[in-house]
């Protein structure tokens, strides 16, 4: 199952990603940095080094470099606090709604009007379950 993950800075900088191997991509939006092994790739959202704020990412090269290296399945992984005594820390979670809050271009169709809405796709969650689980 090739798939791509998406993560925050103390998901890909947890030891668990620790020896895969680091790459880069040039893309028309920006260059973006990556891990891979087998048939996975992570890429840290706020970037390599000194984090970007969320406003400042770069999420179309970080589509874009995903995309080029063929990936079509792609997860985000989130680390966010919760609101409710039923969600202790660590628990894991599949959204099935999200707040677009982004700043800038949030699409590739810049030249053209072009509608839609991303969707969320949870049809991977068993596959990774399945996948991923001890």
């Amino acid at each position: 199952m090739k798939v791509a993950f998406i993560s925050g800075t103390s998901i890909v900088n947890s030891t668990l990603f620790s020896a895969w191997p680091v790459g880069t991509i040039a893309t028309p939006y920006g260059t973006v940095t990556y891990k891979t092994r087998g048939d996975h790739a992570l890429i840290n959202r706020h970037g390599y080094g000194v984090p970007l704020p969320p406003h400042a990412i770069n999420y179309r090269a970080n589509i874009a470099g995903l995309a080029a290296l063929g990936y079509r399945d792609v997860v985000s992984l989130n680390s966010v606090g919760s609101l409710k005594k039923e969600l202790p820390p660590g628990t894991f979670v599949s959204c099935s709604d999200y707040v677009g809050l982004q700043q800038g271009p949030a699409t590739f169709f810049d030249t053209e009007l072009k509608g839609g809405a991303p969707g969320i796709a949870n049809n991977l969650l068993p596959q990774l379950v399945a996948e991923l689980a001890p």
